[in-house]
């Protein structure tokens, strides 16, 4: 018997799996960079994959009821909040001093 590939899987994921999936794909992307020396954590994309996919990730988490992984999640959000700011908030070090 031949066994043909299905993309049933993918098509059973409801909005929240799916929201839940590229929320964490955003974060493991970007924390596999940095480790890999391809994307710095003061970038703006390292911080934004961390806001946003944290920030899904929280939501999941809270319309599941997992409050580990609410605080968790929330504190990651928080924390990744605060370096956008904080990067958006300091000037440019690339142009010289005048």
């Amino acid at each position: 018997m031949l066994i043909k590939p299905t993309l049933d899987l993918f098509q059973s994921i409801d909005p929240i799996q799916a929201m839940s999936l590229f929320g964490a794909i955003l974060q493991l992307v970007a924390y596999t960079l940095m480790q890999m020396g391809r994307l710095a954590s003061t970038s703006y994309p390292y911080q934004l994959a961390n806001v946003i996919g944290s920030f899904l990730m929280t939501i999941v988490a809270m319309l599941n009821h997992e409050y580990g992984f609410i605080m968790m999640e929330a504190v990651w959000f928080l924390t990744s909040a605060y370096g956008l700011i904080k990067l958006i908030r300091q000037p440019n070090q690339t142009s010289p001093a005048t």
